[in-house]
């Protein structure tokens, strides 16, 4: 394996990294934030109902997950190719 291939291997590794992160992250804080499990007097959906400080604690660390995500796949775009003989 040749040092260029290696650079690839390593930034497709970051990008693919990075995007599994950003992708959970959004599916957990999406999920979180419509709560279909939830039921409540008085509201038709579940969105109506207040969330609990455990739902809002997962959503904001799903947040910072989905953040650290783009920020990895922005990394591995950004990161220096390799060389084209």
């Amino acid at each position: 394996m040749t040092a260029a291939d290696a650079l690839f291997a390593r930034r497709s590794l970051t990008v693919m990294i990075g995007s599994v992160l950003s992708v959970g992250g959004a599916v957990v804080a999406a999920t979180f934030f419509l709560q279909p499990w939830r039921s409540c007097e008085g509201e038709d959906t579940s969105v109506g109902c207040a969330m609990l400080p455990g739902d809002a604690a997962v959503m904001q660390v799903a947040g910072l997950v989905f953040l650290t995500g783009v920020i990895v796949v922005a990394a591995g775009l950004l990161a220096p190719r390799p060389e084209r003989r």
